[in-house]
Parts: C-alpha cells; sequence; structure tokens
C-alpha cells in the first residue's frame, strides 16, 4: 500500500466517522424535541397548567442547536400528525420541499411488505395538540430569526400568529405570547419591513387578550407596544399607552422588568 492510498483510507475513516458523529447529533436533537412534545401532551391530558409552562420553556432551548441542524424539525414533524397545509407551510420556510419529504416517505413505505406494516407505521405517528402545532411554528420562526432569515422570518411569524388566532383555550396562552414576541422582533430586524407597520396588529391583539383575560399576552402585548413607541421615540403615546393600561396581578418577572425599564425611559 502506497502512502497515497494510507493518507485517502485515513481521510475516509475520518469522514465517515465525522457523518456518524452528525447523524448521532440529529438524532439525540430530535429526541430531545420529541420527548418535550410528548411531556406537553401529557400536561394538557392531567390539566397542569404549571408543567406546561416549564416543558415549553425546555422545549425552545434547543433553538442554538437548530441552527446547524434544521433536518432535526423535519424528523420530528415525521413523528407527528400535521394538517398537509400547515406541514407544507413549514417546509418552506425551512427550504424543504414537501415533494422531498413524499419520496422519503414512499421509499420508507417501499420496504414494507404488507399493507398490515404501512398502516402499523402511519399509526406510530403522534397526534399532538394545538398547542404542540404551535410550538413547531415557533420553532421554525427561532431557526429563521437566529439564521438571519428575516424576511421568511416575518412571513413564518404572519403564518403562526393567524393561527393561534383561531385557539381560544387557556393553555395556549404562553405559546401565544411568545409568538407574538417573535413575531413583534422578526419585523423589527427586518430591515425591508415597516417595524411600526405592525402597531395595529397589536393593539388588535392586546384588545383581545385583555377580554379573555390571557394575562402571559397582555404583558407581553403592552411591552411590545412600549417598544415599538419608543423606538420612533414617541414618547406621548407610550405614556398615554401606560395611563390607560391596567398591569395583570401576575405576571413574570422578567416581563415586569422590561415594563419598568420602559416606564424609566418614558419618566426619564
Amino acid at each position: 500500500m502506497t502512502d497515497d492510498d494510507v493518507v485517502m483510507e485515513s481521510v475516509g475513516k475520518e469522514t465517515e466517522a465525522s457523518a456518524t458523529a452528525e447523524d448521532a447529533s440529529m438524532d439525540l436533537l430530535v429526541a430531545d424535541i420529541f420527548l418535550q412534545v410528548r411531556k406537553i401532551e401529557r400536561n394538557l391530558e392531567k390539566d397542569d397548567e404549571r408543567m406546561l409552562g416549564r416543558n415549553f420553556r425546555k422545549a425552545i432551548i434547543v433553538r442554538k442547536r437548530l441552527v446547524s441542524c434544521p433536518e432535526a424539525l423535519l424528523k420530528v414533524f415525521e413523528k407527528v400528525t400535521l394538517s398537509t397545509p400547515i406541514k407544507t407551510t413549514l417546509l418552506q420556510f425551512l427550504n424543504i420541499s414537501a415533494t422531498s419529504m413524499d419520496i422519503d416517505d414512499a421509499s420508507k413505505s417501499s420496504e414494507s411488505t404488507t399493507t398490515d406494516d404501512k398502516s402499523t407505521n402511519s399509526s406510530t405517528k403522534l397526534a399532538i395538540s394545538p398547542e404542540n402545532t404551535s410550538l413547531l411554528y415557533l420553532l421554525v420562526l427561532l431557526y429563521l430569526i437566529d439564521t438571519k432569515n428575516y424576511k421568511q422570518a416575518t412571513q413564518c411569524a404572519e403564518s403562526a400568529v393567524k393561527y393561534t388566532a383561531t385557539f381560544n383555550r387557556r393553555t395556549m396562552d404562553i405559546f401565544n405570547a411568545r409568538i407574538l414576541f417573535y413575531y413583534s422582533l422578526a419585523y423589527e430586524r427586518d430591515s425591508s419591513s415597516d417595524f411600526s407597520a405592525i402597531r395595529g396588529v397589536l393593539f388588535s391583539k392586546l384588545q383581545t387578550a385583555t377580554n379573555r383575560i390571557d394575562q402571559h399576552s397582555q404583558i407581553t402585548l403592552l411591552n411590545l407596544l412600549l417598544r415599538n413607541f419608543l423606538e420612533y421615540n414617541l414618547y406621548d403615546q407610550a405614556n398615554k399607552l401606560v395611563s390607560k393600561s391596567s398591569i395583570p396581578e401576575s405576571i413574570p418577572s422578567y416581563q415586569q422588568a422590561r415594563y419598568h425599564y420602559f416606564l424609566g425611559r418614558i419618566k426619564a
């Protein structure tokens, strides 16, 4: 064996080892996301809002790992039941065509030799709630923001906001509030979008959240509107909003800190 053969063999082994490590990393990421999805479903069954919030926060911690491995979301989509329009929309935002997913599914199905095997494979998919569908929307949105695809992020955020607006469930409050936060952030960071143009949407959502006594969304939207006003130095409008708004009784400490920060800037 020549020296060149030895070098080529060594490079081949390193490449294979690297590919194996990447596959293992993706499998671990898929398992982590799917675990939280299953936990959220169990929390909903038991009506455990405290654990629901905890598992929701754990689920979005994976955002940094998704930057280098968005294909993990595709694997998660294959494990759950998503409507075709939503699945197609999310795949488009990830720049993965629905046809390529169908081809992959078809190749996997061809390995089954009987119809019973195929029905068994489809039945293993987890039926997910609107809360978990919102979570998948949010993970795609976070991926687009973290990879600086702000134009697509605004489009994804619009789609997510429209989806969550169709539900009036107390367990959706925390999901709705977080999506609205990143909806505003996507528009703020997209240089081709008018950040001030979303105020009408934010005001409308604030009115809806107030009527539904959705405290998570109330304080989130109040802070988003104050941030929007202050971004354009509209201190009078911000002060009027504060004077006409009531702060929810129970709000997270970080939201309270943001509110008092904006209040300090208004009074300065």
